[in-house]
């Protein structure tokens, strides 16, 4: 395939580290969302937060989704959770082969729980990420061309059903919405 791979998910579903593992298995770059953002601005995801405000933070993070889509080789991109809410952004993700990492609320907020760097979680992550999965469910599935849960599976494994279906082999605990 050589399209971009790009995984979108929820906070704490491990884009990143499934990113980093798919990207070595199918031999492409990884273009992490949060990584584009540091590189472009000097400030983390959760600085510029607090100084400018969510809305800027997304549109950086829209930003750097175009940008990492817009490169001719073929990457795997990982993408911020909250650029799922952009319809230009989901328009982009028709082209890439979208895979949505799915988890449980309750399995992610153990995962983020004490991270300081994921600005939008407060005090109770687990009612604020099944508040946002509640919201994004349907965006998710709009984009999504393979769904994985991830809930019980390691990242190693998670990333080695991805790379057998994008080179078209079967998978086991596959799932399509």
């Amino acid at each position: 395939m050589t399209r971009h791979v790009v995984l979108v998910g929820l906070m704490g579903v491990g884009k990143s580290t499934v990113g980093r593992e798919l990207a070595a298995l199918l031999n492409r770059p990884l273009v992490d969302n949060d990584e584009q953002v540091v590189a472009k601005t000097g400030l983390t995801v959760a600085e510029i937060t607090a100084r400018a405000g969510i809305a800027e933070m997304r549109r950086l993070e829209g930003e750097a989704l175009a940008e990492a889509l817009a490169s001719a080789v073929p990457a795997v991109i990982t993408v911020a959770a909250g650029v799922i809410l952009d319809d230009q952004a989901r328009l982009w993700l028709q082209k890439p082969f979208v895979v949505w990492l799915r988890g449980d609320p309750a399995v992610l907020a153990a995962r983020v729980a004490r991270d300081p760097v994921r600005p939008l979680l407060g005090d109770d992550p687990e009612a604020v990420l099944r508040a946002m999965e509640q919201q994004r469910h349907r965006l998710f599935a709009e984009v999504a061309d393979y769904v994985i849960d991830i809930d019980q599976r390691s990242p190693a494994d998670v990333a080695a059903a991805i790379a057998a279906r994008v080179r078209g082999l079967p998978t086991a605990g596959e799932f399509h919405e």
